[in-house]
């Protein structure tokens, strides 16, 4: 009786009626959104990927770019898709750890998504016209103190927002400066090219898009955010250095889903992506424009968290001066 059992169990589990009924994607292209303009660090990012990870789920990848509200519409459209998998959203950090506390009054709530991978991480560095002549942190410093200054940011909600509040509080315990001007725009994208332009004097950019432009002299490097120096820009000096310590300015950009999709599509659309951070011309693809591959991802709401807790504390701390 018990081989007959067992030889039943068998014949279910492996008929094709049990097998169909297993998750079967992906079953047409893959919908990725970025809620920012083209050209911007999460594209670049993506594109290097995308190949990649079409070839590990063999499905064609299709990217859609939804700018606008500081990537308020995007986030808006994958809340309301079916949790299917088969759109998917690339994104900053600053969709969960900026955007509940600049909107608090969203038409729908962050729990309609999730966030399933962290994938990279990387600093900002503070770029300026080369017209306005400042090359230097003494330079940025000696303009602001005598004219408000104007300095492009990817939104209102954007992770530089957040960040150009905190290092403008910082200066102001140390220096007595004319208020500066943030001067948001629909993604990093078009801010950069306002500093191009002379719309606005400065903005704040990912090391990766700005270097290429810095050593064309088309913008000059001022400060970095990270803890060190970056590779890129060996001779630009660290807010640190320059005495205005402990800002968080590492951006990370992540994979989120519809909440509700199936465990297994989340697993088979992590593992692409993890094959694709593992590919050795890959890292070095994303090394060459100052974005790394974060290695932890046990418990990437945990992380996000921890990121939003401090962001939290500036943010709160400017909006209630």
């Amino acid at each position: 009786m018990a081989f007959r059992q067992l030889l039943l169990s068998l014949i279910i589990a492996t008929s094709p009626a049990i097998l169909m009924a297993q998750t079967v994607w992906p079953t047409q292209p893959i919908r990725v959104i970025i809620p920012y303009a083209p050209g911007g660090d999460a594209d670049v990012t993506l594109r290097t990927l995308v190949n990649k990870v079409s070839q590990s789920i063999q499905q064609s990848i299709v990217i859609e770019y939804q700018p606008g509200a500081s990537g308020t519409i995007g986030v808006r459209t994958l809340a309301n898709t079916k949790p299917n998998g088969n759109t998917l959203l690339f994104s900053l950090d600053s969709v969960y750890t900026m955007m509940p506390l600049l909107e608090p009054n969203l038409d729908f709530g962050l729990q309609n998504i999730k966030p399933i991978m962290l994938i990279t991480s990387n600093n900002l560095v503070l770029v300026c016209n080369p017209a306005t002549e400042i090359n230097s942190w003494d330079k940025f410093i000696s303009q602001a103190k005598t004219r408000s200054m104007t300095i492009a940011t990817g939104g209102a909600s954007s992770v530089t927002s957040i960040v150009l509040r905190d290092i403008i509080a910082k200066i102001q315990t140390k220096h007595s400066i004319v208020p500066i001007l943030a001067v948001p725009f629909n993604g990093t994208n078009p801010a950069m090219m306002a500093t191009l332009t002379g719309t606005t004097e400065c903005t704040l950019l990912s090391v990766g898009p700005a270097v290429q432009l810095i050593n064309a002299n088309k913008l000059n490097a001022v400060v970095v955010t990270g803890a060190t120096r970056t590779p890129s820009l060996p001779n630009t000096p660290t807010l640190d250095e320059m005495r205005i310590p402990n800002v968080f300015g590492t951006v990370y950009q992540l994979l989120s889903i519809t909440a509700g999709t199936d465990d297994d599509i989340i697993r088979k659309i992590k593992n692409a992506f993890h094959d694709a951070l593992g590919d050795v011309a890959i890292v070095e693809a994303l090394k060459k424009i100052e974005q790394y591959p974060v290695d932890d991802n046990s418990n990437v709401e945990q992380q996000l968290k921890s990121i939003a807790a401090a962001r939290a504390t500036v943010l709160k701390g400017s909006l209630s001066k």
